[in-house]
């Protein structure tokens, strides 16, 4: 105790540190991702003018989540404005205020990042906003002494130069920004260069989807993207479901290797970034994610919102390529099929089928269960969010029969729609789509992503009806019995 202790004093006095760190304090997340637009202004009395808190500049509706673990001991309405107050550790309390929705009711123990409701208009007359208060021991506090990085290397980790060029040039949309820069609405189609130069100094860890497999030499498409975006070799490491033990921290891995428990699949990648913080100090991570990658590297990030984990290295983006977040229908058809005698019958040679190395996907397994829509994982993963400042952007396809476009929608996060490629293997083939690799490389560099498409609309639309059809499925077999009592 004594160690850490002091561990902590030599990184405040190097960096500074908010009264977070005091021992029992919790240290604060953003309830939202904005820009803050106007900050705290005390009070010279306790009843006079000033301004108790922060305001966030949020687009109406925006998801508000918990800054901290605690008990919610109001949620309501003062004076016609909705608002929800929580108590946390150490003399703690804060309050979401201007919401359109509240969410949650008093009396609730909630945990980090946990939804509380949505954002409303801002009371300073913009558009929309949220104004965020703290208080401590009763005495409203300056909310920005609280909020804090989640570990210390996001303590001291260096910040990325923004350079001055004129506004129409064409560079400036490939240089970094810092948050609230004012940057493009948008990036004109084209493609990447063979060799672009790496996107950000970071490292990038890329994650495989469900029946991947690197057994053999094999390598799955998404392993390709760091390369594609410009990421130097050896700042690339490739995640393994069987482990980190191997080789550049991979053991190679078979295709039934995927099928088992996503939330030990997220223990190993966060043992593996543990390492690879190990090896490359100071440095941020990247997670580049295919399918059900995308819900492990997810799920490791929701989950670990909860404390102050300084093993682990600062995990500054997260880019997913047709990522059930919203669930995948074809994951429930399983349990659907267990409804009737033929549909075990299929499901039991599925399995085998599986099991002899004829197909890749078991239907029965774990990962398949989780990744159904209303399954236990997926309903946790929806009550909450990514917290301490991980960007997002999700990628989706419209001709996706495994994950549809409208499953692959990050609530709350930024998505693209990407133009169909590979006719009916969209699913895979997407990783290697023009529109979607300079999209993410924008996205990486913190400049404009490319320019809205027509497929957007057209994406919600066929993937609503894939997976209407996909949940029809099972009802043929109910059907069977009654034809066959007809013929």
């Amino acid at each position: 105790m004594i160690r850490s202790s002091l561990v902590v004093v030599v990184v405040c006095l190097v960096v500074g540190c908010s009264p977070a760190f005091a021992e029992g304090i919790p240290v604060l997340a953003p309830p939202v991702d904005g820009q803050i637009t106007r900050r705290f202004e005390p009070p010279r009395m306790d009843w006079g003018p000033g301004h108790r808190g922060v305001d966030y500049s949020v687009t109406s509706g925006t998801q508000i989540r918990a800054a901290a673990a605690g008990t919610v001991v109001f949620a309501g309405d003062v004076a016609g404005i909705k608002a929800v107050t929580i108590e946390h550790s150490g003399g703690l309390a804060t309050t979401y205020s201007q919401m359109a929705e509240v969410m949650v009711e008093a009396g609730t123990p909630i945990g980090a990042g946990m939804w509380l409701g949505t954002a409303g208009g801002a009371h300073t007359g913009l558009e929309g906003g949220l104004h965020f208060g703290v208080k401590m021991n009763g005495e409203y506090v300056d909310p920005e002494d609280y909020l804090g990085p989640v570990d210390a290397s996001g303590a001291i980790h260096l910040t990325r130069l923004v350079y001055s060029l004129p506004k129409d040039s064409l560079a400036a949309e490939y240089l970094p920004r810092l948050p609230g820069v004012p940057t493009r609405p948008c990036a004109p189609a084209g493609e990447l260069s063979d060799d672009p130069p790496a996107p950000d100094d970071n490292i990038a860890v890329a994650i495989a989807g469900i029946a991947s497999s690197t057994r053999g030499g094999a390598i799955d498409d998404v392993f390709s993207v760091p390369g594609a975006l410009g990421y130097d070799p050896d700042d690339v490491y490739l995640f393994s479901y069987r482990g980190s033990d191997g080789p550049r921290l991979h053991e190679p891995y078979g295709p039934e290797d995927t099928w088992g428990d996503i939330r030990v699949y997220a223990d190993r990648l966060g043992r593996l970034l543990r390492r690879v913080r190990a090896l490359h100090p100071g440095r941020g991570i990247d997670l580049i994610a295919h399918s059900q990658g995308g819900i492990v590297a997810r799920y490791l990030l929701a989950r670990g919102a909860d404390a102050w984990d300084g093993s682990m290295p600062t995990i500054e983006n997260l880019l997913t390529f047709s990522s059930p977040h919203r669930g995948a229908p074809l994951g429930a058809v399983a349990g659907d099929l267990e409804s009737s005698r033929l549909g075990r019958i299929a499901l039991g040679a599925g399995a085998w089928l599986a099991e002899t190395g004829k197909v890749r996907i078991d239907p029965t397994s774990t990962a398949v269960s989780q990744l159904a829509p209303g399954s236990t994982l997926m309903d946790a993963l929806a009550t909450g969010d990514t917290l301490f400042g991980t960007r997002v952007l999700a990628l989706n396809v419209p001709n996706d029969p495994i994950v549809p476009a409208d499953r692959a929608v990050f609530p709350g996060k930024q998505t693209v729609t990407v133009p169909p490629t590979g006719w009916f293997g969209g699913h895979s083939a997407m990783v290697r789509s023009p529109f979607a690799l300079r999209s993410a490389y924008n996205f990486l560099r913190g400049g404009a992503i490319e320019c809205p498409n027509n497929w957007g609309d057209v994406a919600s639309q066929v993937g609503w009806i894939t997976g209407v059809v996909e949940r029809s499925l099972p009802h043929l077999f109910d059907l069977v019995p009654t034809l066959g009592g007809t013929l």
